[in-house]
């Protein structure tokens, strides 16, 4: 009989044997040389630069604490949207055709992340100020159907001194957690951004919308086994309803062991479905899969 294998390869839990040796997993240094590896952004410029949104001034510099400019940030969004751009593609006056950023300032204005600076201009060398990049930020997470949940109702000190078309935007950057602000518990508005404070602020976004699951679906696989599944943002249709069985079937379960080369115990065949229809999640979602008997002895671990 062929067995239907489930699309979510299930939780593989391997019996895993104790050493005497105690692992202690050891921090990569930065590849940049002027990032320090106590560097409040250290984290954030290899978390970016893993990712690929933001690079190097070189292969061994970052420079993190250089000005970002207009196009540096249009383009970094661009890349954190995974947007298809056309350098050929000219919005504005001031991109002309076959810069590295006119794809991304053209693709910035067509979503409504920016209008430019006037008179059909974009400013692609203009440092970027803190409230423009929030301003920025904000129309990006809107256009781009992102939720993210407001933490706090956070003042600003200096709150008085943002200009008014950047207010909204400073607020709802500083109570989702984006924008944290100096120590001082100012926003320094018109102080341009650096390159570290754009990697954080990434690395944040990117956070915040992963550990945000907007759908949870529980079920029981058995008597003995139960599964939870979290789906990212935009993963799954909403009014979406999980059946999930255990796999039994000795071919199946070998089929997925091959699949995973490990030692799986047990897996659960998962199906999800939209108005009495099976559908495929649109992403990658986080499968738990949970025993009720335990191993448990002095040498092992499950």
């Amino acid at each position: 009989m062929t067995h239907k294998l489930t699309r979510l390869l299930a939780l593989m839990l391997a019996v895993i044997m104790t050493f005497s040796m105690l692992l202690v997993p050891v921090e990569a240094a930065s590849r940049y040389r002027d990032v320090s590896d106590r560097a409040w952004y250290k984290e954030a410029v290899d978390y970016v630069s893993e990712r690929g949104w933001m690079t190097g001034v070189s292969e061994t510099y970052f420079a993190p604490n250089a000005k970002v400019t207009r196009a540096m940030f249009v383009t970094v969004l661009a890349r954190y949207a995974e947007a298809e751009v056309n350098d050929d593609n000219a919005a504005f006056a001031d991109t002309p055709a076959g810069k590295w950023y006119t794809g991304a300032a053209a693709w910035a204005a067509e979503n409504g992340i920016t209008s430019g600076i006037g008179d059909n201009m974009f400013g692609p060398d203009r440092n970027i100020t803190r409230q423009d990049m929030a301003t920025m930020l904000y129309k990006f997470i809107e256009k781009q159907n992102i939720n993210l949940s407001r933490k706090e109702n956070h003042s600003f000190t200096d709150r008085e001194s943002v200009s008014a078309y950047a207010l909204t935007a400073a607020d709802y950057c500083a109570d989702v957690g984006l924008i944290s602000g100096f120590e001082d518990n100012t926003f320094r508005p018109k102080t341009t951004a650096t390159r570290a404070q754009l990697a954080q602020i990434l690395m944040r976004m990117d956070k915040l919308v992963k550990e945000k699951p907007v759908q949870y679906f529980d079920g029981e696989a058995d008597d003995k086994m139960s599964v939870s599944v979290y789906a990212p943002q935009g993963t799954l249709p909403e009014n979406t309803t999980m059946t999930t069985s255990r796999v039994t079937d000795e071919a199946a379960l070998a089929a997925i062991q091959d699949q995973l080369e490990g030692n799986v115990l047990a897996a659960a065949d998962i199906t999800f479905l939209k108005d009495e229809a099976e559908i495929e999640p649109d992403g990658e979602v986080e499968v738990l899969i949970s025993l009720k008997q335990v191993i448990c002895s002095d040498n092992l671990h499950v």
